[in-house]
């Protein structure tokens, strides 16, 4: 049989003979320094062989660096803006304003009421992005009363998700919500939001307003939320505007206010009644009087500190 053509064998075979070869009997024995062959011992240099078994423990101490980043680092806190497809699934910390009230979708055909989804926007002042929560995750939050109010400031730690440009952090956990708080609320009067113009207020400002509940919009079949009307005085004047004072039914359900399906808020402060609340302002520019309304956080937030004399404890009559 004919051999290799000269210098075949030099480039097919290692270029250190002396380390991969057997001293003894000349074959081939790699990373072994027992031959399989002749059964001599072949001594490997001395940085291999400490390489060798080095690397299990730098193997076993890198792990233990890696945790101690874990533990010490966290997750990274970014921005909004700065998320972006590169950042699909990964783990993030998200700090802002939560500028919209929270939505609960109800899991179809579940006795359990606090069943289903829910989500929130959060703006952090580069972007906004949802907030969403499924399932086991979404009662829990629920039960540890972490559930966030339009205007909070809260710190979110969760799965980053985009698809077809939309983006949400998905949190797993009522630990990865922390609410941090409003801002201290400022003290204003009816007449100072009600025909107040979209520059005159932050959005989202924190207020604490007095008036008089002139009449409700209280029916499920004609919207989300259970509007109360507030002027300044006990009396209409001419050509007075309202203060809106909105909160969803859905909070309200959470809340254990309303039952499931209930058309109507029972409890909703009737006509006569003056009232002060703590909420935050938003501009609505949509209908026929555009204005900032005042979401309070939770029912908690609506004081009752005057009812009509002739009260009986009835539900005021949506209109």
């Amino acid at each position: 049989m004919q051999g290799p053509p000269p210098g075949i064998e030099a480039v097919t075979t290692s270029q250190a003979k002396d380390v991969t070869n057997c001293p003894h009997c000349g074959r081939y024995v790699g990373p072994l320094e027992l031959c399989p062959y002749c059964r001599k011992i072949h001594r490997k240099r001395p940085v291999i062989t400490w390489l060798k078994y080095l690397s299990p423990l730098l193997a076993i101490a890198g792990m233990v660096y890696l945790n101690h980043l874990g533990k010490t680092e966290g997750n990274p806190r970014v921005k909004v803006g700065d998320l972006g497809p590169t950042s699909n699934f990964a783990y993030v910390v998200v700090e802002g304003t939560v500028c919209e009230e929270p939505r609960f979708y109800r899991a179809t055909g579940s006795q359990d009421p606090t069943a289903g989804s829910l989500e929130f926007c959060l703006d952090d002042g580069s972007g906004q992005t949802r907030v969403k929560t499924y399932e086991d995750a979404t009662r829990r939050v629920i039960a540890e009363k972490k559930l966030p109010a339009m205007g909070d400031h809260v710190r979110v730690t969760g799965n980053f998700q985009t698809r077809l440009n939309k983006h949400s952090i998905i949190v797993g956990s009522p630990h990865e919500i922390e609410i941090l708080g409003l801002d201290e609320p400022i003290e204003l009067s009816v007449e100072d939001i009600a025909r107040a113009p979209k520059e005159k207020f932050e959005p989202l400002t924190p207020a604490i307003v007095t008036g008089w509940v002139q009449f409700n919009y209280n029916d499920r079949n004609k919207g989300y939320s259970a509007v109360i009307h507030l002027s300044q005085d006990r009396e209409k004047k001419k050509k007075e505007r309202y203060l809106q004072v909105e909160l969803a039914f859905s909070r309200l359900e959470l809340e254990g206010l309303m039952s499931p399906g209930a058309r109507s808020w029972a409890g909703i402060p009737e006509a006569g009644s003056k009232l002060k609340v703590k909420g935050s302002l938003k501009w609505n520019g949509k209908g026929k009087h555009p204005g900032w309304r005042l979401h309070p956080a939770w029912v908690a937030d609506i004081e009752v500190l005057e009812r009509p004399a002739d009260s009986e404890g009835g539900d005021d009559e949506a209109r």
